[in-house]
């Protein structure tokens, strides 16, 4: 049985004065490829960002949003490590990522922030994790909440300080070991 023209589906695509029509394969194959390109353009933002963060450059990134995947949890601070386990992370944690103990960025969860597993079930962030974050690069706050809210050192308060950002996460995906 032959099809007539107009019995296949096609979207519509305005251009100027004139449509042009495509066909289904068409569009899916231009998706397809949007999708592999904006995958790759985030895989490689992540270490970009990371280098600018861990080089001390991380200033020019204040206020705007970013996108890491995969990057190492290297530690947690000590009033993230007193959490009952059931309870993941808690309101106001914070841990660092990166790739030594002179080379690491502060994260910090904002109050309702919970980590999920990448099935968006409640997950706990560990040493040693490797986790996806979103969020925006902010001034760090000052000695006294670092202290008191995320249990820092005096030498790493003065790191954070040093180094004049810290990553405020929206969202943690914990990928494991």
């Amino acid at each position: 049985m032959k099809m007539a023209r107009q019995d296949i589906p096609s979207a519509r695509v305005n251009r100027g004065d004139h449509t042009r029509s495509l066909r289904p394969i068409s569009f899916l194959l231009l998706l397809a490829l949007c999708s592999a390109a904006s995958a790759q353009q985030q895989s490689t933002q992540t270490p970009e960002i990371m280098r600018q963060l861990l080089s001390g450059n991380g200033k020019a990134l204040l206020q705007k949003p970013i996108v890491l995947n995969r990057v190492h949890v290297q530690s947690l601070t000590p009033s993230s490590e007193v959490a009952p386990k059931s309870m993941g992370i808690p309101h106001e944690g914070a841990f660092w990522i990166g790739e030594s103990a002179g080379q690491r960025v502060l994260v910090i969860l904002g109050r309702s922030l919970v980590p999920v597993s990448p099935q968006n079930v409640t997950a706990l962030v560990r040493k040693g994790d490797f986790v996806d974050i979103t969020g925006t690069v902010q001034r760090p706050p000052d000695s006294t909440t670092l202290r008191a809210l995320y249990g820092l050192s005096k030498s790493e308060i003065r790191t954070v300080q040093r180094d004049g950002v810290v990553v405020a996460a929206g969202s943690i995906v914990v990928r494991g070991k």
